[in-house]
């Protein structure tokens, strides 16, 4: 039985999962609620907390998801900027506008892919779909190891076809210096703002 707005508890929720749960063996997915028809209860499980740390509260495991493959690119995003030298922390945020914080002033987000063909469409494809909320698109390739650095204002906001050879983006392909340039300037903005609010 679905719960009015506004009645929704940490324990109804948990009541609502134990019964779905017990039945499939295995924690639902998005998808699977809103096939269940239970769109309302997946809403309540991304705004207290997301579908990962509600499996493991509740002991069950969950199938691998899209979510899952974007998550497993953001951790390798991590890896490859800490190499790089950056501070990259993750947002721990479920649906944040940005999936990494670069040295505490460039927002990231990521967006992962591996290589692909569709008929006569052979590359990575990428969903952005928005306009974005942070400062740089970080396009992975998760097959290669290669990252396209695009700034913001630069993607578009439909999605993004990187071929072979890159295309139209091939100067942004591994150019960690345009990230590593633009966190330069922000940081010395920001010192030299903070030194003005300390001289007044």
């Amino acid at each position: 039985m679905r719960k009015k707005p506004g009645t929704w508890t940490d324990e109804l929720v948990r009541d609502e999962l134990v019964g779905i749960c017990a039945a499939t063996g295995t924690f639902p997915s998005n998808s699977e609620l809103e096939q269940l028809g239970r769109s309302d209860l997946a809403n309540q499980i991304t705004r207290r907390g997301g579908f990962v740390q509600w499996s493991n509260q509740m002991g069950y495991k969950r199938k691998p998801s899209d979510s899952d493959f974007g998550w497993h690119g953001e951790r390798l995003c991590i890896e490859k900027l800490t190499k790089e030298g950056f501070l990259a922390e993750p947002t721990h945020e479920v649906r944040a506008p940005y999936d990494i914080l670069v040295n505490k002033c460039i927002r990231v987000d990521v967006k992962s892919a591996n290589y692909a063909e569709y008929g006569a469409c052979r590359g990575w494809f990428y969903r952005i779909g928005k306009h974005s909320q942070s400062d740089f698109i970080m396009l992975y390739q998760v097959d290669t190891g290669d990252a396209y650095y695009i700034p913001w204002q630069v993607c578009p906001t439909t999605n993004v076809t990187i071929s072979r050879d890159g295309g139209i983006y091939k100067d942004f392909k591994n150019n960690v210096e345009l990230l590593r340039e633009v966190v330069r300037t922000r940081t010395a903005e920001t010192i030299a703002s903070q030194s003005i609010l300390k001289s007044r």
